[in-house]
């Protein structure tokens, strides 16, 4: 599936994952990386 990865509000990343779960984890990850507050995965 194809999920895209928000942080602040801005699409930081569009890719395909295997799960919801992963581009969550992807997410958070880059969010971290980031120092983000605001992180959300939506499916494209």
């Amino acid at each position: 599936m194809t999920f895209r990865i928000f942080i602040n509000r801005q699409c930081v990343y569009t890719g395909r994952f295997a799960s919801w779960w992963a581009a969550h984890d992807a997410a958070i990850n880059r969010g971290l990386l980031c120092g983000a507050r605001n992180v959300q995965v939506k499916p494209a």
